[in-house]
């Protein structure tokens, strides 16, 4: 009787012991994913706004809160992420630490729902709990850090794919807590988020068909692999189509048109070589960082360049041999478990990636980074995983996680660097135009930096920048004649004259002009290309100021009291 009630108080102890770990652990790893976020992205927390940033957070500022905007595109309809804008802009007003700061906050809770979900689609595998969290604990990790991230986190208009990201990892968790429990609270939690993810961007409609490929996930666990089950995961996914469909009607009716984001132009453009061209980008960029542009010969002409072969050879042959390795030493029910969380998340990544597989993705720096943010969360998983399954022993699957962290951190920061200097630069210029503006009645900007190594300056927001950024900018007006990529703060811009005819030319190789306008108030853009345009000044009775950009600075060439002739 004694030893019944001693075992008994053991088992007791045991069972608090852990409860008192999984609150221990529910509690440590969010400060530890929210710590790890600030130190990752310290650097940019005080950066100055960048581009699309001054067009429309100076629009919530003025009291703008159109629901719809940039409809000379197509139109987006986000408007979560507006109301983000409206609350940071209450607290915030103008400063810009608390709007990355906001930023900061929702990329740490991204990866702590990475980890969550790793920990949810481990369970049915035959693993150790140490093994479960080391998983986990790395894919968030992973994600974290990830160097493609960049665009995402550090600009502050990249936070339509962290809100949807969000709401999409929160309602695949309580999805799957459905699939388990059958509660309907958790389907109802699901179905919320998703909602949620619809307005804070467009990319999140591939969300049903990634819950159909998670629904047969989990029925093949559980044994349930019949014809029975798929119908059964097709019901439980086809519960979310109904909100997809009146989201699609609500975008229709406040857009004015089914197509919007970048026009149809973009979005349907479906042609073989375009999608192949652009899953390829996407799937590298989802694994590694911008490649260098010294590499541009082997990898946009990858099957012409003999290294390019010799290493997807040298890959391809590693990768078999590990598989061959598994298969002599795991038995077929684990191999086949392996592979069906393999397969999901390869298919969860394929299906995020279809609402975005249209548009441009470069491989040399961080434009349009931010459409693999999304499906980053199950390349992370995979990494993490397959680091597992590939190696047998603990020392190697520690010795290449810490690799591989290492590597993205340090890729990371390098590229945050360049999103400060490209802050530094965005500030640099709107001061000084506006000093240039004062007391002008028109604006002509010649040439202002669209990019820094693919880091928006002023793509878009030029005259927010000077109207209300910088109130003491007096003009009624803002021309742009053109918009030219930059490599360096320093790069040099030469504007010659003769007569009322100014040619101006970039002096670096790489530099290019992005935009070129057919001209504006006074001026006649003439010839033009790649590197070099002409403009004349035609007779002008009103008041302007005719200013270039060249090496960091911004230059009057034309002042008020000298109206060209």
């Amino acid at each position: 009787m004694t030893g019944s009630v001693s075992l008994l108080f053991k088992e007791s102890l045991s069972m608090k012991a852990i409860a008192h770990e999984k609150r221990s652990a529910a509690l440590f790893h969010p400060l530890l994913f929210l710590l790890l976020s600030f130190i990752a992205y310290y650097s940019i927390l005080n950066s100055y706004f960048l581009s699309d940033d001054f067009a429309q957070i100076g629009k919530v500022l003025e009291g703008d809160w159109s629901l719809a905007w940039g409809r000379e595109y197509g139109g987006f309809f986000r408007p979560l992420f507006i109301l983000s804008y409206i609350i940071d802009s209450r607290v915030w007003g103008e400063r810009p630490f608390g709007y990355h700061l906001t930023n900061t906050l929702l990329h740490a809770l991204n990866s702590c729902l990475v980890y969550s979900l790793t920990r949810r689609l481990l369970r049915p595998q035959k693993l150790t709990e140490d093994a479960m969290r080391v998983i986990s604990l790395v894919a968030g990790l992973l994600f974290l850090v990830h160097p493609s991230h960049t665009e995402a986190v550090s600009w502050i208009s990249g936070r339509a794919d962290l809100l949807a990201t969000v709401f999409c990892l929160t309602s695949l968790l309580a999805f799957i807590s459905y699939v388990e429990k059958r509660r309907a609270l958790y389907l109802l939690l699901a179905g919320l988020s998703f909602a949620l993810a619809l307005l804070s961007k467009e990319s999140a409609v591939s969300l049903p068909f990634i819950l159909f490929a998670f629904a047969l996930y989990f029925a093949k666990v559980e044994r349930r692999a019949t014809a029975a089950s798929l119908l059964r995961a097709l019901k439980q996914s086809a519960l979310f189509v109904p909100l997809l469909l009146l989201f699609i009607l609500a975008r229709r009716w406040a857009l004015g048109a089914w197509v919007g984001g970048y026009g149809a132009g973009q979005h349907l453009n479906f042609s073989p070589g375009w999608i192949r061209d652009r899953f390829l980008q996407a799937s590298l960029r989802a694994l590694l960082p911008a490649f260098p542009l010294q590499l541009s010969n082997i990898l946009l002409k990858p099957l012409q360049s003999s290294l390019f072969i010799l290493f997807a050879l040298a890959s391809a042959a590693l990768i078999i041999l590990l598989l061959r390795r598994r298969r002599r030493l795991e038995d077929g029910v684990i191999r086949s478990e392996q592979n069906g969380l393999l397969l999901l998340l390869v298919a969860s990544f394929v299906l995020s990636l279809l609402p975005v597989i249209n548009l441009r993705l470069s491989l040399f720096d961080t434009q349009g980074e931010r459409f693999v943010y999304w499906p980053s969360a199950f390349t992370s998983i995979l990494i993490s995983y397959l680091c597992f399954i590939l190696l047998r022993r603990r020392g190697w699957r520690i010795a290449l996680a810490l690799c591989l962290l290492i590597f993205y951190s340090v890729s990371l920061c390098r590229t945050n660097q360049t999103w400060r200097e490209a802050a530094e630069i965005s500030r640099a210029v709107k001061e000084e135009l506006s000093r240039a503006a004062s007391n002008e009645q028109s604006l002509i900007v010649v040439n202002a930096p669209d990019n820094l190594r693919g880091v928006p300056l002023f793509h878009n927001g030029l005259e927010e920048a000077l109207r209300v950024f910088q109130p003491r900018a007096q003009t009624e007006r803002v021309n742009v004649l053109s918009l030219h990529s930059i490599q360096s703060a320093g790069d040099a811009v030469e504007l010659k004259r003769e007569g009322e005819v100014f040619s101006l030319r970039l002096a670096n190789q790489l530099d290019e002009f992005t935009r070129i306008a057919d001209g504006a108030d006074c001026v006649q853009v003439q010839a033009r290309s790649r590197d070099h345009f002409q403009f004349r000044l035609d007779d002008c009775t009103q008041r302007i100021a005719l200013l270039f950009f060249d090496a960091g600075k911004v230059y009057r060439v034309l002042s008020s009291e000298e109206p060209p002739r």
